[in-house]
């Protein structure tokens, strides 16, 4: 490959906060990244452990129609190497881009991809992603529970566990069937590069007081009380200091398993001019023990946005970066951890200009943008 992801990462390299990710932790995200021809993706995450213990970080890489068509081997910049295509798991990727491509009740149903690599043992060989799709909110909203069903069976028809069986189905229909009014299902994904490969559902739309009860009513099996604690101990002593809930997400191996994950979602546009409006929160987790101070600096210095002209394109591209969300995840009965996702995107600066991509939440980004980041 003339072009890979590994070369779009370097326009962000100068700005990786080393207290976040140290250079052996880029130094894998970077060797994966090699691997996918650089039309593929149209941003990327860093997800980091927030916690003094780790220092693991992995890379999840979005995929959209134009990324679809290079993993299936369509469209100029297309193809993957070949040690990928003969692995199992990328071989059902490439088929279910495929029909994402030629099936019209797909290409409205599915909006994207990201694909996530563990690499908490450095970057394999052959990288195998867990990968988790992205549903168009207006196309899917009115959906009846059966035409749910059926939306899932086709998409983890290809991207599902290898031998998912008919308990993990019926648990998974049953919990979109028995979310709250209202709610949305932004995402299903699935686990393949690890050994449990458990279906992942996506429960958007739900305030934070409400959230969990509706988990509960889905069939999870943790305690409402002790979550809610949760999410009001972060929330600190006077109500207000976390962000919004954006997602919560909950996996599902013939019922839906005790831990659950609660993304916190930070706002976007200030963030273009390097502030980080929830900085109050981070300060928050700092106290609670979930956050370390110098990973707490890190996220603060990553925001911002810069004009540059990537390798494989030909006109320049606002690159934005931004913390898209801190995640906790809560085990009954166990400690809280959190994570920090940074998050960089890039469109072409025409349209960043004419805000088109107001559903990023970064539009009004002039052509001449000054060095400052996105997703």
């Amino acid at each position: 490959m003339e072009h890979t992801v590994a070369q779009t990462m370097d326009v962000v390299a100068g700005h990786v906060p080393p207290g976040l990710v140290d250079a052996g932790a880029w130094r894998a995200a970077r060797e994966v990244a090699a691997h996918l021809p650089a039309a593929c993706a149209r941003g990327f995450y860093l997800e980091c452990r927030l916690s003094e213990a780790s220092s693991a970080v992995d890379w999840i890489v979005r995929v959209d129609e134009t990324g679809r068509d290079a993993l299936a081997g369509r469209g100029p910049g297309a193809g993957l190497v070949a040690e990928l295509r003969a692995d199992p798991a990328w071989s059902r990727i490439i088929r279910f881009c495929a029909e994402w491509a030629d099936e019209p009740q797909l290409r409205r149903a599915v909006t994207h991809l990201w694909l996530e690599f563990d690499l908490d043992g450095g970057a394999p060989a052959v990288p195998r992603p867990s990968v988790f799709a992205a549903f168009d909110p207006q196309s899917t909203a009115d959906l009846a529970p059966d035409e749910w069903a059926a939306l899932l069976d086709r998409v983890l028809r290809h991207l599902g566990p290898e031998a998912m069986s008919p308990a993990t189905r019926r648990a998974l229909h049953a919990a979109v069937a028995r979310r709250p009014a209202g709610a949305q299902v932004p995402y299903v994904g699935s686990m393949l590069a690890r050994p449990v490969q458990p279906v992942r559902l996506y429960l958007a739309w739900v305030p934070a007081r409400l959230l969990p009860g509706a988990l509960h009513g889905m069939g999870w099996p943790g305690d409402p009380g002790e979550l809610a604690a949760l999410l009001e101990r972060v929330d600190g002593p006077a109500p207000g200091v976390a962000p919004d809930t954006g997602m919560a997400h909950v996996d599902v191996e013939t019922e839906v398993l005790p831990r659950v994950g609660v993304e916190l979602t930070f706002r976007r546009v200030e963030q273009l001019h390097g502030t980080i409006v929830e900085a109050p929160f981070l300060e928050r987790l700092v106290d609670l023990g979930l956050c370390t101070d110098a990973k707490r600096r890190g996220l603060l210095a990553w925001p911002g946005h810069e004009l540059r002209t990537l390798p494989h394109e030909l006109w320049p591209s606002v690159v934005a970066r931004r913390v898209n969300c801190v995640k906790l995840l809560h085990q009954p009965g166990g400690p809280p951890q959190a994570k920090g996702y940074l998050l960089t995107r890039w469109a072409p600066a025409s349209r960043r200009a004419r805000g088109v991509d107001e559903a990023e939440g970064v539009a009004g980004i002039p052509t001449d943008a000054s060095p400052g980041s996105t997703a």
